[in-house]
């Protein structure tokens, strides 16, 4: 979802559920406070769809029977995090569109870095398989999520 589709979903989301009032609150700008709103809504609906599809997605691919359930196992765990991905697009999105660049770079970095250790002690250590490969990316990705988020939060700016 590119920019202009985060501003229209934030405008969207600011007609119907008035976010400058929960803005307000928080002392979160209109905009912001819409594209907080866009983040959950898109971040949930993904989820929801994505999570509920898991088990039938191995079987679309054309996965090997005696693995399907495993397949399926790791595409549940690895869709959890839908939202924080989403919060990592739009507000990485945000932060780009302001002129932060490196910020956003240096976020997904780091967690690709811890996505690489997690991988190694869930599944050579703890012995975890798929299991332990898609919990290192919901971690990693919730991780880059918050980062940006708080990238975002400290803003003075526009932005």
């Amino acid at each position: 979802m590119g920019l202009l589709g985060t501003y229209a979903a934030a405008a969207v989301l600011r007609s119907v559920l008035e976010p400058k009032l929960v803005g307000r609150q928080l002392g979160l700008d209109p905009l912001l406070t819409g594209v907080l709103l866009a983040v959950l809504v898109v971040g949930g609906l993904f989820t929801a769809l994505t999570v509920g599809l898991s088990g039938h997605i191995p079987v679309w691919m054309q996965v090997d029977e005696s693995i399907q359930q495993l397949a399926g196992t790791y595409f549940f765990i690895l869709y959890l995090p839908m939202l924080p991905r989403a919060a990592t697009i739009i507000f990485g999105t945000l932060l780009r569109a302001a002129g932060d660049t490196k910020s956003p770079l240096v976020y997904l970095s780091f967690a690709g870095v811890v996505n690489v250790v997690l991988n190694i002690i869930f599944v050579t250590l703890l012995h975890m398989n798929v299991a332990g490969v898609a919990l290192a990316t919901t971690i990693s990705q919730g991780i880059s999520a918050v980062l940006v988020v708080m990238a975002l939060m400290k803003r003075t700016d526009a932005c």
